[in-house]
């Protein structure tokens, strides 16, 4: 009866914490994550991510792993659900997104954003990926790199999964997206 509880997790001591939603499933080959963790560097990375994880959910996680650990990076890949309007930025992503800028710089962690891609059946990003490019801040150009930053949503053929619901990438999507996020932060493979 009188007993402590404790645990620990080698995760928290990995250089990158990176934070996403659907595009993160680790277990699916249509995943850029999948193929940073069958290549053997899934220590290097903590992955947090959630489908259809909201950037306001996705901040108290952030806070809540921040608290246990201080990597040298942290990649925010959030937004696709979070779309903007044709005329507005999405505030409950802009607002998680400089809170998230504002603790790396207090703590001098190096911030990677990320573009994210519009689809055709309901994100619009645009305003978002301006805001990211227009940063100052590195980040991961992962719209330009499937064709979907355009007003047409249209990604390269062959890229979108069409067959389910047109917002996840197929196996080649995945792949042109972890070749992006190598060309872009080459520091996920250590």
């Amino acid at each position: 009866t009188d007993c402590v509880y404790s645990w620990t997790s080698a995760d928290f001591d990995a250089p990158i914490y990176a934070f996403g939603d659907s595009y993160f499933t680790i277990n699916d080959e249509a995943r850029w994550t999948h193929y940073l963790l069958k290549n053997g560097y899934g220590d290097n990375v903590l992955l947090n991510g959630i489908g259809g994880q909201l950037s306001g959910d996705a901040i108290k996680s952030f806070r809540n792993v921040m608290s246990h650990g201080q990597p040298k990076y942290v990649l925010w890949c959030l937004g696709m659900n979070n779309s903007d309007t044709d005329t507005a930025i999405n505030t409950e992503w802009k607002n998680a997104t400089v809170e998230v800028i504002d603790t790396c710089r207090q703590r001098g962690i190096e911030l990677i954003l990320a573009t994210i891609p519009n689809v055709p059946t309901y994100a619009i990003n645009n305003l978002k990926n301006q805001y990211v490019c227009d940063s100052g801040l590195r980040y991961i150009n992962f719209a330009k790199a499937v064709n979907a930053e355009g007003t047409d949503r249209a990604w390269f053929e062959g890229m979108l999964e069409n067959a389910t619901n047109g917002v996840h990438p197929s196996v080649a999507g995945a792949k042109v997206l972890y070749m992006q996020a190598l060309a872009d932060f080459p520091e996920l493979i250590g």
